[in-house]
């Protein structure tokens, strides 16, 4: 009864399609991906010449493989694979009429039944998000590479249970994507293969243990809380775990959990059904840290600044504290451009960033590069004080690298100007009103000779 339940529910996790064939084209078994995909029910399916179904798919490279699997004399997966966006099996939903584009990925296997007849399977997927996920990154970042999720592959038959249980068997131990089987109490009971590729541990390390062995302690308790609370009342629950493995290394998974249930409506076990998206993860926080980093500096940029000034005023506002705000400005810079080459200048710019990086320390502080030669400091609980002492050290700093600035009309070496202005932001105040108020700042320490710090 157990591996029935198991089978019909690992069935409907399939994010693909199965189709199995007999020898004379005719369908055997259609499953649930089939039948939301194409509009056709199993029951209007089964029995029916996939060609006469699908006139369409005549003289198409699927028929030619199909084919040729129907020939073969020996038992065994031989896959054939098909990538094409032109062929029109699945591009129109024929109950709803919805047309979309497709990208397939088909996968044909000739097996032997019970009285040695040899009958095809065919495993398509939907390749098109992938795709289109490639696309996106490959606009964002030349160098990235497009992430290649695996699907799950699962299929029964509408044979006996033997057989069923037998399919089940070998497609588990060859999916690529990690199944996990605990008991009611989360003690694991079985693992296949593509488990160990990707956690690190081996059937027999993880059998008879608590499914806590993987926790990274990345996740709060309440998060297992909510996934406990959502699995006994929903008896499923999808989202990601960041695991780890047995020497310590930390990967993200994407987790399809459901519940088993005996006769009384009683959990008796927990499935598992999950695949690695590190890389996607890497990927996304790559483009999340090209979209608010300076590509020259490696300081935040100007719209990171801009997001993060207006949460941490709102922080301040709300507990009454102290907000500094600093305007750096490299004195003659156009000057050191023009006499020493834009490449001097980058390489330039580059140090100043390095000695705000360093003086800048705290967690709660944000340094960004505004603009050309201009950088900005926010300062929270930072009173007037000590945020002009904070800025008098990095002036001192950056004329301490004896930068050679023979055109400017301070100092032998690269200076730097800067205007600081604080307040406790109040209803009287706007955000506006800070931020110029800290660029008058620094304008009048270039006006009152430049090198030198301004604090309102």
């Amino acid at each position: 009864m157990l591996e029935n339940i198991l089978l019909n529910q690992l069935t409907n996790c399939i994010k693909s399609g199965i189709v199995i064939l007999n020898s004379k084209k005719k369908i055997l078994f259609w499953n649930q991906w089939i039948e939301n995909t194409a509009g056709i029910t199993s029951k209007n399916a089964l029995g029916k010449n996939i060609f006469l179904l699908f006139p369409n798919l005549k003289g198409s490279r699927l028929e030619y493989a199909i084919e040729n699997s129907l020939t073969l004399k020996q038992s065994g997966f031989i896959s054939h694979t098909i990538n094409s966006n032109m062929l029109p099996l699945l591009e129109k939903n024929l109950r709803t009429g919805e047309e979309k584009k497709i990208i397939h990925n088909i996968r044909i296997y000739p097996l032997k039944n019970e009285m040695d007849k040899v009958i095809v399977f065919l495993h398509i997927t939907d390749e098109t998000s992938y795709v289109e996920k490639e696309n996106i990154l490959k606009q964002k970042a030349e160098d990235e590479k497009r992430l290649n999720l695996k699907l799950m592959q699962e299929i029964t038959e509408r044979l006996n249970i033997e057989k069923k249980l037998r399919l089940s068997a070998s497609i588990i131990e060859k999916t690529t994507e990690g199944v996990l089987i605990t008991d009611k109490n989360a003690i694991i009971e079985f693992v296949n293969p593509a488990f160990t590729e990707i956690t690190g541990f081996t059937n027999l390390e993880a059998i008879g243990r608590k499914v806590s062995i993987l926790k990274s302690g990345k996740h709060k308790s309440e998060y297992y809380d909510k996934m406990w609370q959502c699995l006994n009342n929903n008896k499923s629950w999808r989202g990601e775990f960041i695991n780890k493995k047995p020497q310590g290394s930390l990967y993200v998974v994407e987790s399809s959990i459901f519940t088993i249930l005996n006769d009384s409506n009683e959990i008796t076990h927990y499935v598992n059904i999950f695949h690695d998206i590190t890389l996607r993860k890497e990927h996304e926080e790559k483009l999340k840290k090209l979209s608010i980093t300076d590509s020259l500096t490696g300081l935040n940029n100007r719209r990171y600044f801009l997001d993060t000034f207006e949460r941490i005023y709102n922080s301040c506002f709300r507990n009454k504290e102290y907000l500094s705000l600093a305007f750096l400005d490299v004195d003659f810079f156009k000057l050191y451009n023009d006499t020493y080459g834009h490449q001097k200048g980058d390489l330039c710019l580059k140090k100043i960033a390095e000695v705000i990086e360093k003086m800048i320390k705290r967690p709660d502080d944000v340094k960004a590069r505004y603009g050309g030669e201009e950088f900005v400091v926010i300062m929270p609980y930072t009173d007037s004080k000590g945020s002009k002492r904070i800025m008098e050290e990095i002036r001192k700093e950056i004329l301490n690298l004896k930068i050679p600035h023979e055109k400017s009309k301070v100092e032998k070496y690269v200076s730097i100007s800067i205007g600081v202005v604080t307040i406790v932001p109040g209803p009287e105040t706007l955000k506006k009103d800070l931020l110029n108020k800290a660029d008058e700042a620094m304008y009048k320490a270039k006006k009152e000779g430049r090198n030198r710090v301004v604090s309102i």
